[in-house]
């Protein structure tokens, strides 16, 4: 992947956007007892939904031409 993204020139663009979104893993009430993904996932907040979660914070990074 990043063998595509270097021949398309994304890392030479000089504008990109960043953003971040949550992915659960489990509801919060349930998270004490998960354990999926323990000592990895943690306790975040997303505030588009007003909701407390356990998960994963995960970032995605767009260049200027829309390249991922």
């Amino acid at each position: 992947m990043k063998g595509l993204v270097r021949h398309m020139g994304s890392y030479d663009e000089s504008i990109h956007i960043i953003d971040g979104f949550p992915m659960p893993v489990c509801q919060i009430t349930r998270a004490a007892k998960s354990r999926c993904f323990q000592r990895k996932a943690g306790y975040s907040y997303c505030a588009a939904k007003d909701d407390k979660y356990y998960g994963f914070e995960d970032h995605i990074i767009i260049d200027s031409r829309g390249v991922i």
